[in-house]
Parts: C-alpha cells; structure tokens; sequence
C-alpha cells in the first residue's frame, strides 16, 4: 500500500486539473458554436465543422488533461528524475505529420483549383464560340438579304409602281424569313429612315440609335449590326441592317430585329454543372463606364443598366478593358457585386463585346475544403494517436525504469542484509575465540604455578629443580 502522506500529495496535485478543466470546456462550448454559425451557412458544412469541432475537443481536452495531470504527478514523491528533455522523437514524428497534412491539403486545392480553372476555360470558349456563330448566322441572313435582287425587284415595284401584289410578295418572304429563323420582327425603311412597314412585334417609331445606323448602312452600302440597345417602351434590341443594293441610288434598309432574351440570355445563364454562383458575363466599354449587355444572375433588370466605374481597378471587367489582363488569362479579383471571384474572358470577334466566365472563389474552394477537412481531421488523428503511443512509450520506460530501480534497490537491500549476517557471524566467532584463548592461557598459568611451586619444594629439600624454568627469567615476579 502506499503511504497516506503519499497518497494525499497525488490527489492535492489533481485538485487544479478540475477547475481549468472546467473553464476551457465553458469557453469551448459558448465560443465555438458562434464561431461555425459565422463561418458557415450551408447545414451540409455546419454538420462537417461541427463533428470536427467534437473531434478537435476531445484530442484538446485530452493533451490538456494529460499535461495538467503529469505535471502534478511530478511534483509528488514518487516521481522519478527526469534526466533531460526526450520529446525529440515524437517532435519530429508531429513535423513529419503536420508536413504530409500541409501537403496533402495543398495538392487538394490545387487539384480542385486546376480543375475549376479547366471547366472555366471550357465555359467561355464554348460560350465564345456559341456566341460567335450566331452573329455570323444573323450576319449572313443580313447578307443574304442585302444580296436579294427579288426582294429589291418586290420592294421596287411596290414603291415606284405602286404594285400592291409586289408589297405583298414582299411582306410574305420577310415574314417567311422572320420565321424560320426565329428573329423577333422585321422592319422596312425607306432611304431616308422613314417606316414603310413593320411586322407583328416591329417598333412603331425606330430609336435614333437605329436610324443612324440604318443611315450609314444606306450610305455605304453594307450590312450592319446595331446594339444591343433599349428601344422603344424600353425593350432590348439587337438588330441587324441589310440595305438593298441591288437598286441604283440610296438604298432602302430591311432591319431584322433579334431579341436578346429569347436566345442569347438563356444561353449566357446556362451553366455546364450545377453551381451557386457560375455565371457567364457579357460586357463592353462604354464611355468611362463598364455596361453589361445580360440579365446577370444575381441582380434583376440589369441589362443595360448595370454599370460600373472604369476607376475600379479591382474588379475583373475594368481589369480586361484596360488591357491589364490578357484574355484567356486566369483571373483573380472582384465581380460587380464586390465579392471574391475566379474567372477567364474572350473577346467576341467582330465586335466590342467581352465574354467573363466565372466563379466566388468560396464555391472554387468549397469541396476542396471538406476533402481539406478530412485530410486535417485525419492529421489531428494521427498527430494524437502518436502522442499517445508515444506517452504510453514513454510510461513504460518509465515503469521499466522503476522495476530496475526496484530490483537494484532489492539487490543492494539483500547484499547489506548478507554483510550483516556475515558480520554477526564473524562476531559470534570473535566471541568464541576469546572464550578460547582466555581458557588456554588460564591453563598453562596455572601450570606454570604448580611447576614454580615444585621447583621451590625441590630447592628446599636441597633437590635440584625438577622443571626448566629458565625461559621465564625476567618475566614476572614469580621467577626464581
């Protein structure tokens, strides 16, 4: 058993763990709840920062534990000497851990990054070549148009023979044209910008942006592409001018009007996989403005209207128009709405647009972050099972080395109670030798009395003596 003083000591040394104990767990449990409900939104991430949150605790609690424990326990009796710091193993195994984990979640994100970055580069070159064949195609239908000698032949006879049966034919092929090709309306001015005609949705008074190009297109005798723009009731409009040059002198223009929102829109808001925050971008310079030509994905009623100022450097559009970024480059900045974002752009040929695919850098991220979750949560793991192999290591080296102390200390007890024995019996010896040489001597004194009294008897009786005692002249008074 041990002592009581002993056992006393240890439980005095344990009284201080139970209260820091007590206050790193309140502050754990009050703080780390408000932390994961800042951090995160998503209940899919709430529940993965919250299991982690519980692994962390118990892995801190339980080095805490052991740290305050051991501590005590060294200051009480029974500790043994500590000779000199060993945590140099487990040290370097902890380095080693804490360097494959770094490692492992910078591959991830680097991967996930690689990734993200080859789909982006896939959106906008699909995108740009979407975009870019289809106003080839609506610039060839204007083409064909202009290139039309019976639809100037029509519109001739309609309008300096007054052939009604001409007009007719006309409007017939147009809308035949505005069918099967799917454009919004078509409109018919004459050379001097004047509305002859219009079909179901054509505007009742062209915008003056269009009856400038319209003009132009009349006056060099040349297709032109006109907008996107806001018309008439403020409506999109993106046209296409094909002035009929086939007849002689200024020519009239056949406007075929696209609505944006029927095609071009949904096809920017498509995104390849599902994503919160994708979205493909559809800009140009505007004055010292940057305006964006789509409905954007997370303001309404922005085409047109959104704009942002050249000044802001920061953000992704201003950095492509001012040539600071090169298109087809990955990009790092800010979109319109201020936020963190990834994203890559093309020029669309043939016109002042810019095409920005991207990403928030927080969706770039997101699963390589519950992959980086696991790796740590993995390494914490890894970090604790060593400590404790290596503090179960070192308590049986510290137990071998009390069982060696024990047993020399044994040794030494059963050599001392040996010499002991053997001094008691070289004692008792002594003891008997004295009895011994008392005896004997005793003996021959008495011996040599009696001889002495003979030899006197001897001398008196005028008798020589009968014993030699000449060697004890000189050696006691009762010499002869």
């Amino acid at each position: 058993m041990q002592p009581l003083p002993e056992l006393q000591a240890r439980t005095h040394a344990i009284h201080p763990a139970i209260p820091l104990y007590a206050v790193f767990a309140s502050l754990w449990i009050l703080l780390s709840d408000q932390v994961v409900e800042g951090l995160f939104t998503d209940p899919s991430q709430i529940i993965l920062a919250s299991t982690l949150k519980g692994w962390l605790f118990v892995g801190v609690t339980t080095l805490l534990l052991y740290a305050l424990l051991r501590r005590g326990m060294e200051g009480t009796p029974t500790a043994l000497p500590r000779s000199g710091w060993q945590g140099w193993p487990f040290l370097l195994l902890a380095l080693a851990i804490i360097a494959v984990t770094g490692f492992g979640i910078a591959h991830i994100m680097a991967h996930q990054r690689d990734m993200e970055v080859a789909r982006l580069q896939a959106v906008v070159d699909l995108r740009t070549r979407q975009i870019t064949d289809w106003l080839r195609e609506r610039q060839a239908d204007a083409e064909f148009v202009q290139s039309s000698g019976l639809l100037a032949e029509q519109y001739r006879l309609w309008q300096k023979q007054g052939d009604a049966r001409a007009r007719d034919r006309l409007m017939a092929r147009l809308e035949q044209l505005l069918k099967s090709h799917q454009y919004h309306a078509i409109t018919v001015l004459d050379p001097h910008g004047r509305r002859l005609w219009g079909s179901l949705h054509a505007p009742h008074e062209p915008a003056p942006e269009l009856l400038a190009a319209a003009a132009q297109a009349s006056r060099e005798r040349s297709p032109r592409r006109v907008g996107p723009y806001r018309g008439e009731a403020d409506p999109l409009r993106l046209d296409f001018l094909a002035p009929l040059t086939a007849l002689p002198g200024p020519a009239p223009v056949i406007v075929l009007h696209v609505d944006p929102a029927a095609w071009l829109f949904p096809v920017l808001h498509s995104w390849p996989v599902p994503s919160a925050s994708g979205e493909s971008v559809l800009f140009r310079r505007d004055g010292s403005d940057v305006l964006f030509l789509n409905e954007l994905r997370h303001r309404r009623n922005t085409a047109l209207r959104q704009r942002l100022s050249i000044r802001r450097v920061e953000t992704l559009a201003v950095r492509i128009l001012l040539g600071k970024a090169r298109p087809g480059e990955v990009l790092t900045g800010q979109d319109y709405r201020g936020l963190a974002v990834m994203g890559m752009a093309h020029a669309i040929p043939g016109t002042d647009w810019y095409l920005l695919a991207k990403l928030d850098q927080s969706e770039v991220y997101r699963e390589a972050r519950k992959d980086a979750v696991w790796i740590a949560l993995a390494g914490l793991l890894a970090l604790f099972v060593t400590g404790a192999g290596m503090a179960l290591m070192r308590q049986r080296q510290q137990l071998a080395l009390a069982e060696g102390v024990r047993e020399s200390q044994e040794e030494r007890m059963n050599a001392l109670r040996l010499l002991h024995q053997q001094t008691e019996e070289l004692h008792q010896r002594n003891e008997e030798l004295e009895r011994f040489n008392r005896a004997m001597v005793g003996r021959e004194l008495d011996m040599i009395a009696l001889k002495r009294q003979a030899n006197a008897l001897s001398h008196r009786l005028g008798e020589a003596p009968l014993y030699p005692l000449a060697f004890l002249e000189g050696q006691g008074p009762d010499a002869p």
